[in-house]
């Protein structure tokens, strides 16, 4: 639906990372099919930061200690948008409101900064205004990339 900024041939890490963290992960979300992306994630060790929208340290939460707390979360986020607030065109919004471009490889370690900007449309409600920026930590592992865990919902200030 929308181009991936990073060459296949010349860059393949980070497009391979761009299309597992935007164009799978919306396509799944926009779907409710955890099952699409459960092989992007390693488990062992996995953890995911909640940032509560706030940049003050002291007020993030070790909400995701777990792949599995994490995959709860998301499903249930999925199936309530997708089911209870009738999106206008959810794919669409989610890539409109996406930006990822800045990603930093070290060997087979690499962050990437993935941007949320925008609203997802609903037929009939108040849009669901998206602003928070996610730092997603990945794993080269025998050739393929992995999430191994996150830094989540941090405010994003352009």
């Amino acid at each position: 639906m929308f181009e991936n900024p990073f060459n296949k041939t010349l860059d393949t890490d980070r497009h391979s990372i761009w299309l597992m963290l935007v164009e799978k992960d919306i396509l799944a979300f926009g779907q409710s099919d955890w099952d699409l992306i459960a092989s992007d994630f390693y488990e062992d060790g996995f953890t995911g930061v909640d940032c509560c929208h706030s940049n003050n340290p002291d007020h993030w939460k070790l909400n995701f200690p777990s792949l599995n707390s994490y995959s709860e979360r998301w499903k249930k986020r999925s199936a309530e948008i997708t089911r209870d607030h009738q999106p206008v065109d959810l794919i669409r919004d989610l890539y409109d409101v996406t930006l990822l471009n800045d990603i930093d490889i070290n060997g087979n370690e690499a962050i990437a900064h993935k941007k949320f900007n925008g609203h997802v449309r609903l037929s009939g409600e108040s849009d669901i205004v998206m602003n928070w920026q996610t730092l997603y930590y990945l794993r080269k592992m025998e050739g393929i990339w992995k999430i191994t865990g996150f830094i989540g919902y941090l405010p994003f200030e352009q």
